[in-house]
C-alpha cells in the first residue's frame, strides 16, 4: 500500500499542473509509439533505462535546489545501482562515486534509504551477499546495528551519511516509491561537512520533497502500467 505522505494532494488543478499532466501523457505517447504493434505486459512495465530518464529531472532540480552534488540510485531487484549523478557548480565538490556503482550501500545514505524499506528477507539477502566493509571509522560493519539504522530511517523518512563512506563527507537521502507502494530508487546530495552543518535544516525538507515529487510522478505513471522496472 503506497506510504501515505506521497499520495498527491486533493486540491484544484492549476495550468502548471495541467503542464505537468500533458508532458507526462506525452511520455507515455513516446512509449507507446514506439511498439505499434502493442505492449505486452513485460514491456508496459519501465526499464531501469526509461525509469532513469523519468527520475533524472528530479535529480536536476535537487541539484538546483541546494547547489550541492546529486545522484540517483535505482532497486534492480538484486542490487542498488547509481544511476545519474548532477554535479555540484561549487569550487569544492565531493567527486567519488561512478555510474554504475553498486557497492558501498550499507554506507551511503542512497543505499540505506533504499534497504530500510526492502522487506526484511530482502535485507537478510542482500547483507549476505555483500560485505560490509569499514570504510571509515564511522562506518556501521555490524548486522544488527545496520537493521537498526535502517528502522531509524523508515521511522524519519530520510537518511543520512555522516562520514560512514569518506571521511568530511555527508549525504542526505529520500527515498523514491512505485505506484504499489514498493521502494523503487532513491534520492540524494553529497557536501563537505561546514556546508552540511551549516544547511542541514533547509537541505532535509528539500531533498524529501524531491523524492516526494518523484514518487507523485511514477504514480501517475503507474496508472499507465509504467512504474515497475524489468
Amino acid at each position: 500500500m503506497l506510504h501515505s505522505q506521497f499520495l498527491p494532494n486533493q486540491r484544484k488543478s492549476t495550468p502548471k499542473d495541467l503542464i505537468g499532466s500533458v508532458q507526462r501523457s506525452l511520455a507515455i505517447l513516446e512509449l507507446l509509439a514506439s511498439h505499434p504493434e502493442g505492449l505486452n505486459a513485460k514491456q508496459g512495465r519501465c526499464t531501469p533505462a526509461h525509469l532513469v530518464r523519468q527520475l533524472t529531472p528530479h535529480v536536476q532540480s535537487l541539484q538546483d535546489a541546494t547547489r550541492e552534488t546529486a545522484y540517483l540510485s535505482v532497486w534492480d531487484g538484486s542490487e542498488i545501482v547509481l544511476s545519474a549523478i548532477v554535479e555540484s557548480p561549487l569550487s569544492v565538490r565531493v567527486k567519488a562515486l561512478d555510474i554504475g556503482k553498486n557497492d558501498g550501500n550499507h554506507a551511503s545514505a542512497l543505499g540505506k534509504a533504499v534497504l530500510a524499506y526492502l522487506p526484511d528477507a530482502q535485507v537478510d539477502d542482500y547483507l549476505a551477499r555483500h560485505d560490509c566493509a569499514a570504510y571509515t571509522q564511522h562506518t556501521l560493519t555490524d548486522p544488527a546495528t545496520i537493521r537498526a539504522c535502517l528502522a531509524d530511517v523508515r521511522a524519519q523518512g530520510y537518511s543520512l551519511d555522516q562520514e560512514e563512506f569518506l571521511p568530511d563527507v555527508y549525504c542526505i537521502g529520500a527515498p523514491v516509491f512505485d505506484a504499489e507502494g514498493c521502494i523503487l530508487a532513491s534520492i540524494a546530495i553529497s557536501m563537505p561537512g561546514h556546508r552540511y552543518h551549516a544547511h542541514k535544516s533547509a537541505f532535509l525538507p528539500q531533498v524529501k520533497e524531491v523524492a516526494r515529487a518523484a514518487t507523485r510522478n511514477i504514480l501517475i505513471l503507474g496508472c499507465a502500467g509504467l512504474s515497475r522496472p524489468l
